[in-house]
C-alpha cells in the first residue's frame, strides 16, 4: 500500500506538470474565453496525457513515469509498465466520462464532476494497483 500511495503522488504531480504546460500554451487563445471549448479542453488534456504516456511506453519500450521517478522506486519493468497502462486507462475513462457529461449534463454539473471525479478515480486506482500487481514477481 506504501508504494502504491507513493505512486500516487506521483502520477498526480507528472499529470499536473503535463496540465501547466498545456494551459500555458493555451491561456491567450480563444479557447480560454468559450464555456464550449473550456469543457472539450479538459478530456483533449487527459487524452493527451495518456497518449504521451501510452506512446512512450510502445516507442521506447520503457515507462515514461519510471524514467522520470524510477530511481527512487526500486519496481521491476513489468510493474512500471502495468501502471502505465493503469494510467492510460484512467486517463480514457476520465476522458470520455468528461466528453459525455459535457454532452448531456448542464455546466453547473460537469463543473462539479471535474472538481471531484478525476481525484477520486486517481485515489482508486491507486488502492485498486496493488490487486493488479498481485501477480507480479518483483
Amino acid at each position: 500500500m506504501k508504494s502504491s500511495l507513493s505512486l500516487l503522488w506521483r502520477i498526480v504531480v507528472l499529470q499536473m506538470i503535463f496540465d501547466l504546460i498545456a494551459l500555458l500554451l493555451l491561456k491567450n487563445t480563444p479557447l480560454m474565453l468559450d464555456v464550449n471549448l473550456v469543457q472539450w479542453k479538459a478530456p483533449f488534456i487527459y487524452l493527451g496525457f495518456g497518449l504521451l504516456l501510452f506512446l512512450f511506453q510502445i516507442i521506447k519500450n520503457q515507462s515514461l513515469v519510471a524514467l522520470i521517478f524510477g530511481a527512487r522506486l526500486n519496481l521491476s519493468v513489468v510493474v512500471w509498465s502495468r501502471l502505465t497502462y493503469c494510467v492510460v486507462a484512467y486517463c480514457i475513462v476520465v476522458a470520455c466520462a468528461d466528453i459525455a457529461l459535457a454532452q448531456f449534463a448542464s455546466f453547473e454539473v460537469w463543473n462539479q464532476f471535474k472538481l471531484l471525479a478525476p481525484l477520486i478515480a486517481l485515489i482508486v486506482l491507486a488502492f485498486l494497483f496493488p490487486l493488479v500487481m498481485r501477480s507480479v514477481r518483483t
